[in-house]
C-alpha cells in the first residue's frame, strides 16, 4: 500500500490533501488566530491518532462477529513534556 499525502501552506492556511476519498482535503485557516492557540494545532491532530488507531481496528474485529457496535466518543489528552519527544497521548472512551 502506498500513501502520498500533499501539504500547502499560502499564509495563514494549510491544506492537506489525503488522496482519500473519506478524508479528501483538510483546510487548515488559522487567519486571526492568536499565536497561542495555533501552537496548539499539531497536538489536536497528533490526538486523533489514537482514536483512529483503536477504534478503527476494534469496530473492523466486532463487526463480523455481529456485536452491536455503540456510539464511541474518544476523547485524546495530550500532556506535552519540556521536550517534542516527551509528548504522551491517553485517551478516554466513553
Amino acid at each position: 500500500m502506498s500513501l502520498q499525502i500533499k501539504y500547502h501552506r499560502e499564509g495563514d492556511v494549510h491544506t492537506i490533501e489525503t488522496g482519500n476519498q473519506t478524508m479528501g482535503i483538510i483546510r487548515i485557516d488559522q487567519t486571526g488566530v492568536s499565536q497561542e492557540e495555533r501552537a496548539g494545532t499539531a497536538k489536536q491532530l497528533l490526538g486523533l491518532r489514537p482514536c483512529f488507531v483503536i477504534v478503527l481496528p476494534l469496530t473492523a474485529f466486532l463487526k463480523p462477529a455481529g456485536q452491536t457496535i455503540r456510539p464511541l466518543m474518544p476523547r485524546p489528552r495530550l500532556k506535552q513534556g519540556p521536550m517534542l519527544k516527551d509528548l504522551a497521548v491517553s485517551s478516554t472512551y466513553l
